[in-house]
Formats: C-alpha cells, sequence, structure tokens
C-alpha cells in the first residue's frame, strides 16, 4: 500500500505501475514544496511514487522496511536533517536533494548524490535530475529520461 505522512498515513491515489517504473519517495517538510514535487513526480509516468514524508524519521522507518530506486529529499526539516538522515541509513537509495539553499550542494555531493534541485525548480529542471537505477543501471552525465531508458533495457535488474 502507499502511504502519505502528509494525510496520516491515508493512502495515496493508486496507479497502475509497470516494472520499467524508477521507484521513489519525497521527504519534505513544507507542504507546497511537496504538493509541487509530487505533481512533477505523477506527471512523469516512469517514476512510481511510493510515499510521502514530512518527517525524515517517519522516512527512516519506511526504507527500513521498504527498498527504493530514488529519494527526493528536503535538508533542512525538524528534529533531523536529510544529511543526518543519510548519515544513519544502512541501505540507501539514490537521493536528489531538493532544497532552498546553496550552502549544501558541496556537503551532498560528499554524500554521493546524484542531483541537487535549487528551490525553486522548474519541471524541466526536474527532468534534467541525474539518478541511478539498482544494480548498476546508469548515467554519467545524461538525465532521469535517459537513465529509465537504459534501466528499463535492463529489466528485471532495475526493479525497486
Amino acid at each position: 500500500m502507499i502511504f502519505s505522512n502528509m494525510e496520516l498515513h491515508a493512502p495515496l491515489e493508486e496507479k497502475k505501475y509497470d516494472r520499467m517504473n524508477i521507484s521513489c519517495i519525497a521527504v519534505e517538510d513544507e507542504p507546497p514544496a511537496l504538493e509541487k514535487l509530487v505533481r512533477f513526480i505523477r506527471d512523469t509516468s516512469w517514476l512510481e511514487l511510493r510515499a510521502t514524508f514530512a518527517k525524515s524519521m517517519d522516512a527512516m522507518a519506511y526504507l527500513h522496511e521498504n527498498e527504493v530506486n530514488l529519494m527526493f529529499l528536503d535538508i533542512r526539516m525538524p528534529t533531523m536533517t536529510g544529511l543526518q538522515m543519510l548519515d544513519t541509513l544502512q541501505r540507501k537509495p539514490q537521493v536528489i536533494i531538493t532544497t532552498a539553499y546553496t550552502e549544501y550542494a558541496l556537503k551532498g555531493y560528499e554524500y554521493g548524490i546524484v542531483d541537487y534541485l535549487l528551490k525553486p525548480y522548474s519541471f524541466e529542471r526536474f527532468l534534467s535530475g541525474r539518478a541511478e537505477g539498482q544494480n548498476g543501471c546508469s548515467t554519467e552525465r545524461g538525465d532521469l529520461f535517459q537513465c529509465f531508458h537504459l534501466c528499463k533495457d535492463r529489466l528485471p535488474d532495475c526493479q525497486g
């Protein structure tokens, strides 16, 4: 089942998923920013949104029990920052940072993030983000769209 922290873990609207999708979660404490991110993910047919979280602790608990290919992660959040959260995860999905603060860019790349979306970002910038599917499906300088097409050719290896 797909859950949303924004609605007290009410199920998100179900969507038919294809094995070729890149599974993802969104971790964002600001409702307008989360709504925009969810809209962009849903408008991208090959991204499968599994869950959204306003608190990093809830996202950590979810990732302890579930695997995803990609996590969209805000940095400045209450209780625990996105980077502190990354420090605690044993199994880390690929990470795209979504933040309004430029000062975390270099630190983020030390964590091996694949992209840094500076708010406010456009849908075009969102689509140009880099990502890697699991099991070595990656793009060196490509975008999410290119990664998807590389990944779908390697199925079932790239399932989330």
